[in-house]
């Protein structure tokens, strides 16, 4: 049996993380620091450093989010 951490659990935190990024700065309009500090704090429990580091490698998918934004308040 493999040990370490699931890859796969793993991929789907870092999404999730990025869905909450950007509801806390798109959706409800809060700054950058105190989304960070929500993240690390009561969210996902991780270091705002290592946050600001998925958030980073996961560039895509935040560009995504907010296309999928901008097509949904065309509608």
């Amino acid at each position: 049996m493999p040990r370490g951490r699931n890859k796969a659990l793993i991929a789907r935190r870092d999404e999730m993380l990025c869905h909450r990024y950007h509801y806390w700065t798109e959706t409800q309009r809060m700054r950058f620091d105190d989304t960070l500090k929500i993240l690390s704090e009561e969210e996902f429990f991780l270091s705002e450093e290592r946050i600001l580091t998925i958030l980073r490698a996961n560039g895509d998918t935040l560009r995504e989010l907010a296309r999928s934004e901008e097509h949904t308040s065309e509608l």
